[in-house]
Formats: structure tokens, C-alpha cells, sequence
């Protein structure tokens, strides 16, 4: 039986006992914590079924995890995209990258670190198959205050990567400590707080011994009458909503929570923007508002979106970039691309694609490829507007259509566009008519030679006679 397999059979189906021995951190950690001052004792199993907890750990992991992952590297220092390797795509053998990435952000969030069981390697020793392993199998001790770590999985030592088969993924990192730490302890009071109040609520609906309703009647009602009449309301209005007729005095009172009673509610919402900020996460992003019940509203969602990646997102990216980065042969390097993140409406795609192709930063094929388009046949999209705001025609452009009437204003139009490329800024009229004539144009000041009058054939005589009528001579 492989290590994994003994990890998943051990695990399986079993609940660890506060009296049985560990040597994972957090689990003593776990078991030293006391309730906090809410009265709920918070761990990462009770704070995921916190809701705001719940939301931002699936919203960060959900975007990240789903943008695409590229590998690069740098020739005469330019950037070219490369193949994508086995271990970017599939990781562990049988779960997509996209899956792969989720699981390791949602243990980095929730217990500020993920760890992997790497399975294989290449030839040339860098890892192809990464297998994702329960935070709480992994272990550590220093050697002195500043020695060397020693790390264990399932109490089994084990070598950290690169030195051995342990690979790690920290996050919410301190001084001194090999180890990132959980968000979940920094926010245990917070999250406490959020979960009696759920608790408080779903207790107080249930049994808070408040009636939904009050039937009166002006007369003594005796309690077989009183027991007859709640069941028989009961049957009535069970599953409908039908107006019901009533008689001999007898009144329907609703029971509404008090403002004193319902407060709770506002305290459940505003545990929620708390949680978020411990997260990094706005609080309208996981649909929960800010004190006084205020929230920002944004003018589109390309800027909402924007928001999202430079507060939250992007510090994921890059410890993943680097993290990723560090499995593979230098000079490789992996990026995650967060354009999937900033779509925008086709109109202002069009205006960003219209910059980019007058400033040369595209070329007509890039921008055909931006929406699924083929490249322009014979390789006539791979040109770029450079110097900016530039076309420059080719030779075979320039003389295709040309015979020998016209080659002569053709040359003199290539010799033209030269001089404006060359000089690198846009000259006058005065100084192209120069130029021109100093290449036998022939032009005159003032602008450009009128171009001959069409002939005029001569008029031919008409005959006109006795009766009015005319003809040709």
C-alpha cells in the first residue's frame, strides 16, 4: 500500500480524538484553543460553515484556479510562449489544473498552507505529477532557534522540495516561521461572533417559544375548542395561502420580531463585511454590504472587475507564478493570464484593439486571434504600424496594379513614404513638394499641378429648316 493510500484509509471515516497523539501543529493548536469570547469555539470546520467564509474562500479560489496558465521563457531577451507541460495541465495524473489549483487555494485559504506529495519526475529531475495532501498530515520542527527544519507526513520524515518529495505552498507568512498561518485563528473572534449569531437566529425560530400567530375570541374558550380550533387553522392554511373567512368572534394576530428581537440580523450582515476584510475581499463581491448598510457601486463590470484583481486577486497570482515558477527549469518561467478577468464590451474591445494596432503594439493577425479569427492569408496580418501611426507598403504593394504610364509616380511615391519614415516626424507640404521636385516632379508652389482639361471635340453645324425641324449637316 502506497503512502497515499494508507493516508486516505487511516483518514477515512475516523474522527480524530483530542487524546490522540499528533504531530501536526495545527491540530495542537486546535486543541489548546478555548472557545473564543462569542461562546462558539471556531475551528476550520465550524468557520466553513460561516457563510461570508464560505464565499470569499470560493471566490478567490474560483477565479484564480480558472485562469489560463502559460509557460514561458526569454530569448535575446524577448518573451516566447512555450508548450505547456504535463504538470501545468494535468498535475496530479487525473485532475485538470483548474481543479488542481482550487484544492491548493482553498487549503492555503483556510490553513494558510497547501502541500503536495510530488509522484514523478522527468529525466532531468523536475517534478511531472503533483498529488495535493490534507494540511493536517504534514509536520515540522526546528533544530535550535534558527536550525534547519525537519518535516514529516503522516509521521514519516520527509525532504522539502527541492531536496526531497515535500512540496509546500505558504501562505499569510510570518518572521521566523517556516509555516504560513491560518486566517481563521486571526479571525476567530469575528467569525465567532458571525456563527452565534446564525445560531441565535435558528434557535430563536425554532423554539423561542414566540407563537407565529394568535387566535382570540371574546368568549371563554374551553380547551377541547381551543385545541380543535389550532388544528383545524393548521389544516386550513397548510401548504396554501388562501384568504380564510372567519366567525363568532374570533380575531387573527401575526407576530412580528420586535426591533430589539431582529437586531440580530443586522449583526449577521455586518459579520460579514468583517470576515471579508480578513480575506482581502470587498464585501460587495460576496453580496454583503458595508457598515451603515453603504456600498460602492461601480460604473460597469470591466471596472468592478479591475478592482477585484489589484485588491485581491493579483497578490494569489503572483504567489502562484512563483510557486509554479519554482518547479520548473530555469529559464522557464509560468504566468497566470488575468485578461480572462477584465473582458470587456465588445465596443470598448474594439476602441482598446483600434489603439493597439495604430501604436504597433499588435498586429492585424493578434487582434484577429483576440476573437477567433484566421490570420490574414500570405502572411499580410503579421505586419506591425511601426514607427506608430505609420502604414508602410511593401515593394510588392507599391508596384502591384503599376504599368509603365504610371511607374514613374509610383517611384516617386515610394521615395516620398521613405523620407517620412526616415525623418521620424511629419513634415510639411512645403517640404514634400521639395522633396518631389528634387526627384523631377515638377511642382509648382501653391499645391498641386491641375491636371489637363479634358478635350473638347468642336461643335458640329446644324441645319435648320423651313418647317422648324434641324439636322446634322
Amino acid at each position: 500500500m502506497g503512502l497515499l493510500d494508507r493516508i486516505a484509509s487511516e483518514r477515512a471515516g475516523s474522527e480524530v480524538r483530542a487524546d490522540h497523539p499528533t504531530n501536526s501543529l495545527t491540530e495542537l493548536l486546535r486543541r489548546r484553543e478555548p472557545a473564543v469570547d462569542s461562546g462558539v469555539s471556531v475551528d476550520n470546520d465550524s468557520a466553513a460553515r460561516h457563510g461570508a467564509v464560505f464565499a470569499c474562500r470560493d471566490l478567490i479560489g474560483r477565479l484564480v484556479s480558472t485562469l489560463p496558465v502559460h509557460e514561458y521563457d526569454r530569448a535575446a531577451g524577448v518573451q516566447r510562449e512555450l508548450a505547456t507541460p504535463p504538470v501545468l495541465t494535468k498535475p496530479d495524473g487525473e485532475l485538470d489544473v483548474t481543479n488542481w489549483l482550487y484544492q491548493v487555494l482553498d487549503s492555503a485559504l483556510i490553513t494558510g498552507n497547501a502541500f503536495g506529495l510530488i509522484q514523478s519526475y522527468d529525466n532531468r529531475g523536475w517534478p511531472t505529477q503533483i498529488v495535493t495532501v490534507p494540511e493536517g498530515c504534514v509536520g515540522w520542527s526546528r533544530r535550535g532557534r534558527f536550525g534547519p527544519v525537519d518535516w514529516t507526513l503522516e509521521g514519516q520524515q520527509i525532504g522539502k522540495w527541492p531536496a526531497g518529495d515535500l512540496w509546500h505552498f505558504p501562505a499569510y507568512t510570518l518572521a521566523g516561521c517556516p509555516v504560513g498561518v491560518s486566517p481563521i485563528r486571526y479571525a476567530a473572534l469575528t467569525i465567532g461572533v458571525g456563527l452565534a449569531a446564525q445560531r441565535f437566529g435558528g434557535t430563536w425560530f425554532r423554539d423561542g417559544m414566540v407563537p407565529a400567530a394568535i387566535l382570540t375570541n371574546e368568549d371563554e374558550v374551553p380547551p377541547e375548542v381551543s385545541n380543535l380550533v389550532k388544528e383545524m387553522w393548521r389544516d386550513t392554511l397548510s401548504g396554501n395561502r388562501e384568504p380564510v373567512v372567519l366567525g363568532d368572534g374570533w380575531k387573527y394576530e401575526p407576530i412580528s420580531i420586535k426591533p430589539e428581537e431582529s437586531q440580530f440580523l443586522d449583526t449577521i450582515q455586518a459579520n460579514k463585511a468583517d470576515v471579508a476584510m480578513f480575506f482581502g475581499v470587498e464585501p460587495e463581491a460576496i453580496g454583503a454590504t458595508r457598515a451603515g448598510g453603504s456600498s460602492v457601486v461601480y460604473q460597469n463590470i470591466a471596472q468592478g472587475n479591475t478592482n477585484l484583481l489589484v485588491r485581491t486577486i493579483n497578490a494569489w497570482i503572483v504567489r502562484l507564478e512563483h510557486a509554479l515558477t519554482d518547479i520548473r527549469p530555469r529559464p522557464r518561467y509560468v504566468k497566470l493570464n488575468p485578461n480572462a478577468l477584465l473582458r470587456v464590451d465588445p465596443e470598448t474591445q474594439a476602441k482598446i484593439s483600434d489603439i493597439e494596432l495604430s501604436n504597433g503594439t499588435r498586429n492585424q493577425d493578434e487582434v484577429r486571434s483576440l476573437h477567433e479569427l484566421a490570420p490574414i492569408p500570405d502572411g499580410r496580418g503579421q505586419r506591425h504600424n511601426w514607427p506608430p501611426k505609420r502604414v508602410q507598403l511593401t515593394n510588392a504593394e507599391l508596384n502591384e496594379g503599376v504599368d509603365e504610364g504610371n511607374k514613374a509616380v509610383m517611384d516617386l511615391v515610394s521615395a516620398l513614404q521613405k523620407a517620412y519614415l526616415a525623418v521620424g516626424v511629419v513634415i510639411t507640404d512645403e517640404e514634400a513638394r521639395e522633396i518631389m521636385n528634387r526627384l523631377g516632379a515638377g511642382l509648382e508652389p501653391g499645391g498641386m499641378p491641375e491636371p489637363d482639361p479634358a478635350p473638347v471635340e468642336p461643335a458640329q453645324p446644324v441645319a435648320v429648316g423651313t418647317n422648324g425641324q434641324t439636322g446634322d449637316i
